[in-house]
């Protein structure tokens, strides 16, 4: 599956399954992308996905490593902060979003992500005839 438009808002996808779907292809591209001036973002996405994936926060439940940092941020957010740094501040992030429901969820990633500069983007390869 490969998003053909772009749109800023969730709620112009009426159904839910390809609403799900445009949320899991912007998840992939916001692995990819490399907008530096926007870390934050980052984190705010990953909360958001948190929700979505694995809904209200509990404590008993979701504690030390409940996630892979990296199937939820790019590689360089990784590697400049560490796992450690994310596993221990995410949590308070993924708490914010209580009482979310996974398509709300999904529909506030999908608002957050499509600000970043280079993920709502197609890139073609032009050559040189």
């Amino acid at each position: 599956f490969r998003v053909q438009y772009y749109v800023e808002n969730g709620r112009l996808i009426s159904d839910r399954a390809a609403r799900y779907y445009y949320y899991w292809h912007l998840r992939k591209q916001v692995l990819h992308s490399q907008c530096v001036l926007r870390e934050e973002a980052y984190f705010l996405l990953a909360a958001f996905a948190l929700q979505a994936d694995l809904g209200n926060f509990k404590r008993n439940k979701h504690y030390g490593k409940y996630f892979e940092p990296e199937a939820y941020f790019p590689s360089w957010v990784v590697s400049k902060r560490g796992k450690d740094y994310i596993l221990k501040h995410i949590p308070n992030m993924h708490k914010d979003q209580f009482a979310l429901t996974a398509s709300e969820a999904h529909l506030k990633y999908i608002k957050e992500a499509v600000r970043l500069d280079d993920v709502a983007v197609h890139y073609y390869r032009l050559y040189k005839v």
